[in-house]
């Protein structure tokens, strides 16, 4: 078991008992439209929507002295163990309880050394 997955389960084990503070969310990664021969959208783009555990809470004094910084931005964390793939600043993050539900778009993106999550300044709406 690797380190990110072992630091998962200690982190969801500890949210199971008492309700917090990892909680169900998604990563929505826009998909991409086909076009005909006329530069005409032929089909249309599909969202991908992958089940994560998240953790939102203020945005970090890093985050705030980040450029593109804006009053309400907030610092979700995202265990990486809990789904597949990556995140990039094209998708948005839904989180679906507590006092920061809702759909964020993601404004910037840093990893921990010890590859455990994602932290993400994000931006409703």
């Amino acid at each position: 078991m690797s380190l990110a997955a072992a630091f998962a389960d200690i982190a969801l084990s500890f949210s199971a008992a008492v309700g917090a503070p990892f909680v169900d969310a998604n990563i929505i990664t826009p998909g991409a439209a086909t076009y005909d021969s006329g530069g005409d959208i032929a089909t249309p783009a599909n969202p991908t929507t992958r089940a994560c555990k998240a953790q939102a809470d203020e945005a970090s004094e890093a985050m705030r002295g980040e450029n593109g910084y804006a009053d309400g931005d907030i610092r979700i964390l995202i265990l990486s163990a809990s789904f597949t793939g990556s995140i990039t600043t094209d998708d948005r993050v839904q989180i679906t309880a507590g006092v920061y539900a809702g759909t964020y778009s993601v404004e910037s993106i840093r990893r921990d050394p010890a590859n455990i999550g994602f932290e993400l300044r994000g931006r409703r709406g």
